[in-house]
């Protein structure tokens, strides 16, 4: 089911996120512990935003020239090199007390935007690579392994990254963050021969004929209802042009050439408005989103204090359960993957419903052990409808024009998160913290409504036939 190519992948992502999650308690351990300032510890995660939503909105010229696995190793070999000169430079620069000058701490911050940037890509390249290393029928299970890798690394990573900076310092933790760099980076190194080319990823050039191909064709069918239109019939309208390229299907034009830098940016774009289904999921994405900021500790802390009324020692439990939940979901996923594989649809529709609910409830609990309960039951739920909306996406896109529609997904995903903080710190501020929890649950309603029209679709489009995926 799974090619030795993904086992790579996945092993390359583990190690990296692990070094990621240590990378960053570092820095925000260096630079509160050289400043004690809330504001300056504040601009090493408003740095990631801003370097991811740039890098973001470039990322389409990158897979525009290089394939997958060199857009993901040069991201791996970049962060790692500069990994390893952070490293060198906190061991020296901060001395025996490990505290940092002005002009040090500004050095430190310039690290951090460029290895965001550097990361912008990153995601989007795995997830793109993901459907060309497992076959069709693996594909739910290879997306739930990820997600519960991402999870458990998240889950340990920030609590043994603590310990390890308060035992260790920084710059030791910063220097076996190299070493994970590394290995990681050695990981993925193989993946471009076992995908069999390294010619880049372009954009699908005929797109726009073939989407209004898919148009005719279903008006064609006005007589019949659309959630019966075969995932087949609109997959052998929409696939053309397929040429095996990285493990992909890289889409050129008929005349072989290739589109301007423009073109390429605004293709992913282009295809989450136009095709139905990804702009209804896109959607759903961004509602979810906007909710997500109910779960950041300016909001949580605030609840466990004076909701609760509890100590901030219940603020770091609730998110170990929600954590520990999150991982069990993805566990779940991947036991359960076989059934989940023909009702996506209904997997996304109840994860978003049963958020929107246990959201609801979590706000207007003052049961300290109910509160608990609530965010691990919020875990197996949110991953199971992430999963399954990943694998929609996947299906649904043209493998060429994939990573392009994940860049523009990740960009959007990263200006949702900023408005979010902002919309509901302020809500929360003018309301009350109670209204910021029903305000969420309002917004997760809309997409569970959302996830019910689109069960009226059907199943999900494959945009690529069957035979031309890599098993």
């Amino acid at each position: 089911m799974f090619k030795k190519s993904f086992w790579l992948l996945f092993l390359g992502q583990s190690l990296a996120n692990t070094g990621d999650v240590f990378y960053i308690v570092a820095v925000i351990s260096a630079v509160y512990h050289s400043t004690g300032s809330s504001f300056y510890t504040g601009a090493v995660p408003i740095m990631f935003v801003i370097a991811q939503t740039v890098s973001g909105l470039l990322a389409p010229f990158l897979f525009q020239r290089v394939s997958l696995t060199r857009a993901l190793l040069l991201s791996q070999a970049g962060k790692t090199i500069l990994l390893g000169l952070l490293a060198i430079f906190l061991a020296f620069a901060g001395g025996e007390n490990q505290l940092l000058s002005g002009q040090d701490l500004s050095l430190v911050l310039g690290f951090v935007f460029v290895t965001a940037f550097l990361d912008g890509w990153a995601l989007p390249a795995r997830n793109a690579l993901v459907p060309g290393l497992v076959s069709r029928e693996g594909l739910v299970k290879a997306n739930g392994m990820l997600a519960a890798s991402d999870q458990t690394v998240q889950f340990a990573g920030w609590a043994a990254g603590g310990l390890f900076v308060a035992w260790l310092g920084y710059a030791n933790v910063l220097l076996a963050t190299f070493g994970a760099f590394v290995l990681a980076t050695l990981a993925i190194l193989p993946l471009g021969k076992d995908t069999g080319s390294t010619g880049p990823v372009r954009e699908l050039a005929d797109e726009k004929e073939n989407v209004a191909r898919d148009d005719k064709a279903k008006g064609s069918m006005a007589g019949k209802k659309e959630a019966g239109y075969s995932s087949c019939e609109a997959g052998k309208a929409g696939a053309s042009d397929h040429v095996a390229v990285d493990g992909l299907s890289a889409v050129v034009d008929q005349a072989g050439q290739e589109h301007s830098g423009k073109e390429a940016w605004a293709t992913g774009w282009w295809l989450i408005w136009k095709r139905r289904r990804v702009r209804l999921l896109v959607l759903m994405e961004v509602l979810e989103g906007l909710a997500g900021a109910v779960w950041m500790a300016a909001i949580l802390l605030p609840y466990v204090l004076n909701i609760l009324g509890k100590g901030e020692e219940w603020w770091g439990y609730i998110n170990a359960a929600y954590m520990l939940g999150a991982i069990a979901g993805g566990a779940l996923v991947v036991a359960l993957a076989n059934r989940m594989r023909s009702r996506l649809p209904n997997a996304v529709a109840l994860g978003i419903l049963a958020s929107g609910l246990i959201t609801l409830l979590f706000g207007f609990s003052t049961w300290t052990w109910g509160s608990l309960l609530l965010s691990f039951l919020l875990g197996p739920f949110y991953q199971m409808q992430l999963v399954a909306k990943q694998t929609m996406i996947q299906e649904e896109i043209p493998a060429g024009s994939l990573p392009l529609v994940l860049s523009a997904k990740g960009t959007l995903d990263s200006v949702t998160f900023g408005v979010s903080v902002l919309l509901m710190g302020g809500l929360a501020d003018w309301m009350g913290v109670r209204s910021v929890y029903l305000f969420a649950a309002v917004l997760l309603g809309l997409a569970a409504g959302l996830s019910l029209l689109m069960r009226k679709y059907g199943g999900v489009v494959v945009a690529q036939e069957k035979g031309k995926r890599l098993a």
